[in-house]
């Protein structure tokens, strides 16, 4: 019968949970978006952030960050990110939407794209259409098994 060493046993384990956790899901720019949906039509979840927003990064943490997430999701869904602060203009169905004039304004998309009326909340997270049109959306985070008990929701 063969022993296994301890070390080499620990080493294996931290191993496997590094490449659990090490797998993240592809996002897609706005940019590449169309090109991507015109080669293969998926549903898109948009993710509306902050870089200062903690619960932003717990989401990316808890919910994106997972391979089983990654496998789950990758083949039906395309991921964006948008910086609701961001500076830059974003064509978006045809449509040029642009950053505020304020230090920290919010992008027009991010507006448009939340559904509220003067506010906003960090993460919202959008499900659209493969047409570009919305499904649902979230206001707030959720974690992981809630994440996708949202998903099969609509």
């Amino acid at each position: 019968m063969t022993v296994i060493s301890p070390l080499l046993l620990s080493s294996w384990c931290l191993f496997m949970t590094l490449n659990l956790y090490s797998q993240e899901i592809k996002w897609t720019s706005f940019s590449d978006l169309n090109d991507s949906l015109k080669a293969k039509p998926k549903k898109v979840i948009i993710k509306i952030e902050t870089d200062w927003c903690g619960y932003c990064k717990m989401m990316d943490v808890n919910v994106f960050s997972h391979k089983r997430t990654q496998i789950k999701l990758g083949e039906t869904y395309y991921f964006v990110k948008l910086n609701a602060e961001s500076k830059e203009e974003i064509i978006f169905r045809n449509h040029i939407f642009k950053p505020s004039s304020l230090a920290r304004g919010k992008h027009e998309l991010a507006i448009t794209l939340n559904g509220k009326e003067n506010t906003i909340s960090f993460p919202t997270t959008v499900l659209l259409s493969s047409n570009l049109e919305i499904e649902n959306r979230l206001n707030g985070y959720l974690k992981r098994s809630h994440f996708f008990l949202w998903l099969k929701s609509k």
